[in-house]
């Protein structure tokens, strides 16, 4: 985060800002495939992912004197989270294949764990409610096989 600007109240500016986030998420996962021939030329794909991941959060509050630096709070917690992918593919030739996908993500932790640094050393360790993450991705392809 740079360039803050606050407007509600009115603070305006707040300079030297280099605030930043970074968000983990790594476990196991299941999922399901599915293509189906729709066509001689055109398969639809369909995808299904369920995880189970670790979550870790590291956060970076520059202008917080009396917060540590450079990670000024870290985040942990268990969660949960689905993907979800529709795709089709169309033989435009012998070699070349267009395709076009859509997918959805969505990750959510349940309560866990708000490590706050302090400056002096000190750390306190409060409850994190819960951390989300929702993405949508869409995606052209041009495929062409030698």
């Amino acid at each position: 985060m740079r360039n803050l600007y606050q407007t509600i109240p009115a603070d305006g500016p707040y300079p030297g800002l280099d605030a930043g986030y970074k968000a983990m998420w790594n476990g196991p996962w299941l999922g399901l495939e599915h293509e189906r021939q729709v066509s001689k030329r055109t398969r639809l794909l369909m995808r299904l992912e369920y995880h189970m991941p670790d979550y870790r959060g590291e956060a970076y509050w520059n202008l917080r004197s009396d917060l540590a630096q450079p990670v000024t709070n870290n985040h942990w917690g268990q969660g949960r989270g689905t993907v979800v992918s529709l795709g089709l593919d169309h033989a435009a030739g012998p070699r070349w294949t267009l395709g076009a996908q859509i997918d959805y993500t969505s990750f959510m932790t349940f309560p866990g764990t708000d490590q706050v640094n302090i400056a002096g050393g000190e750390k306190v360790q409060i409850r994190l409610n819960e951390v989300t993450w929702d993405s949508w991705a869409f995606r052209l392809k041009a495929t062409y096989r030698f």
